[in-house]
């Protein structure tokens, strides 16, 4: 018998096993929501006395009507919560923040990914690192049946178009960022994850070429090598030593010239880096269609473009870290 995350598979489950080809991102189904609903009543540590829960959910609450810009929850739940819990022994805020959780509308998805992903940060604050694995294991395997492509990754929601790229490239370069030494290279990363997620591709790619130069800096930066100034080779003068510069003021041709330069590294390498920040640099510069001209339709080649540009920056940034980091 087939068993995953939840325990045994139900014979209906079994009999109809549904593979999901293509990912869903602009919609949480109501199963979904309701299946993450009782997963957080069944992780959650429940004790008579203890209002950990409800002051975790009201601190999620007021960091919600915060950056939505409203004065209070009640502007976000545009009907009565109340009659939905009859019975449920929850609290206030939990009341409001599962009715957000299972009845916003589906307009609204983003809220909803808001709310789940402020929940499983939050956890990771209010509750042991047990707890918030295993709700984050829950969440995303509630993601996977369902077919929603998204993940959540040490607390952030990421967007996720292809099971073997985000498991291989991914995945992997977030967790070798989230290092301390690699901070700011994370931020920018994860930035550009919540760029797309949100329609502001021209952001993403920005933001994903940011976390590739950034990684090359705290590489040079860890190896103590002097940064080094690129000059195109036709302007080279032969037996001169390179010009130096710093590492603040160096661009990406620059560091990509002190990494060659300080390892052996072949010539394709060199090239295969320099290419990757050309087209960076080239897909970042690119007109943003989304609104101009097309209406509210989201063009399908901004979509790939912007995807193209984050994995193939998140690809560089694995083979840097893995490589000489």
């Amino acid at each position: 018998m087939n068993e995953d995350f939840f325990g045994p598979e139900l014979f209906s489950e079994r009999l109809n096993p549904i593979v999901h080809e293509v990912y869903v991102y602009d919609q949480i189904s109501e199963k979904a929501r309701m299946q993450i609903y009782h997963q957080i009543q069944r992780l959650l540590p429940r004790d008579f006395f203890d209002t950990k829960a409800m002051n975790m959910f009201q601190e999620i609450l007021n960091y919600l009507t915060f950056r939505y810009g409203v004065i209070n929850e009640s502007k976000l739940i545009s009907t009565p919560y109340y009659d939905l819990f009859k019975g449920e022994a929850l609290t206030e805020p939990e009341k409001k923040a599962f009715f957000l959780l299972l009845r916003s509308s589906k307009s609204d998805f983003l809220l909803t990914l808001d709310l789940i992903e402020l929940i499983s940060r939050h956890v990771s604050i209010f509750y042991d690192e047990t707890v918030s694995e295993n709700l984050n294991t829950a969440f995303n395997e509630i993601f996977r049946k369902n077919g929603i492509g998204y993940e959540i990754i040490n607390g952030t929601l990421i967007s996720k178009d292809n099971e073997v790229v985000h498991s291989e490239i991914v995945k992997p370069s977030l967790q070798y960022l989230s290092q301390p030494e690699y901070a700011g290279a994370n931020e920018e990363l994860l930035q550009a994850f919540s760029d797309f997620k949100e329609g502001q591709f021209k952001n993403a790619i920005i933001n994903a070429n940011k976390a590739f130069e950034s990684t090359l800096k705290i590489i040079i930066e860890k190896n103590e090598w002097q940064p080094i100034k690129f000059i195109p080779r036709a302007k080279r003068k032969p037996n001169t030593e390179s010009p130096k510069t710093e590492l603040e003021k160096a661009v990406a041709s620059d560091l990509i010239e002190t990494l060659t330069q300080n390892i052996k590294t072949e010539s394709f390498q060199r090239n295969a880096l320099m290419g990757m920040s050309n087209t960076l640099q080239s897909l970042a510069s690119l007109r943003n269609t989304v609104g101009h001209g097309q209406g509210a339709v989201v063009s399908e080649v901004d979509i790939r473009r912007c995807e193209f540009a984050i994995h193939t920056a998140a690809t560089n940034i694995l083979f840097l870290v893995r490589t000489y980091g």
